[in-house]
């Protein structure tokens, strides 16, 4: 359940095909939260016999459980989510930027905008915690930027430029180069305040 390489899931479940065992990779989303509410999202890659057999045991573990098709997909499906959460979270603190720049009401701003077509979990979730410069670690940016590396490597793979990947795996770099990646992944707002030279 660990978020690894695609590659290394696929050379996991031969490796263990060998002793006749049967091999899943389940990579998760919904953060430490989602754990302990057994609520996590969870993108199952792996024979689809070995999938049906073994649901009872992730439905006590998450709500939105995905067969995502073939050993390895999982971990394609993850890192298809963390670059979506990276680039959304950067988008958010681009956004407080500007506002800030120009004086405006933050919270004002992220009320305005869950109400409209920018609204989005993350946003819901972690937008009042870079507002009040809230930098605990629901997820941390250290993990963070172990995903976007893997998207990256399988970028790579695949012979696609991610642009977008290449620049916020850069931003969270930076806040790594800061000591920061302990902290919770929406704290990218201290790269901001940097950048951007605000508090």
């Amino acid at each position: 359940m660990s978020t690894i390489s695609s590659s290394s899931s696929i050379e996991i479940g031969k490796e263990l095909q060998k002793a006749q065992i049967e091999f899943l990779d389940a990579p998760v989303s919904g953060g430490v939260k989602g754990a302990i509410d057994a609520n996590l999202s969870i993108m199952v890659g792996g024979k689809k016999d070995t999938f049906k057999k073994s649901i009872y045991i992730l439905n006590s573990m998450g709500k939105n459980i995905v067969y995502a098709g073939k050993l390895g997909m999982g971990q394609i499906f993850k890192m298809c989510n963390q670059i979506m959460v990276g680039t959304h979270i950067q988008s958010m603190c681009e956004a407080f930027a500007l506002c800030k720049s120009k004086g405006g009401d933050l919270k004002l701003l992220k009320d305005t905008l869950m109400g409209g077509a920018a609204n989005s979990w993350l946003l819901e979730n972690l937008g009042d915690l870079v507002i009040d410069k809230n930098d605990k670690a629901g997820f941390r940016i250290d993990l963070q930027l172990k995903d976007l590396k893997l998207a990256s490597e399988a970028a790579f793979e695949s012979g696609i430029p991610l642009p977008g990947l290449a620049l916020v795996q850069s931003l969270y770099l930076e806040a790594k180069a800061h000591n920061e990646g302990k902290n919770g992944n929406q704290s990218l707002f201290k790269t901001y305040d940097r950048i951007t030279n605000q508090k």
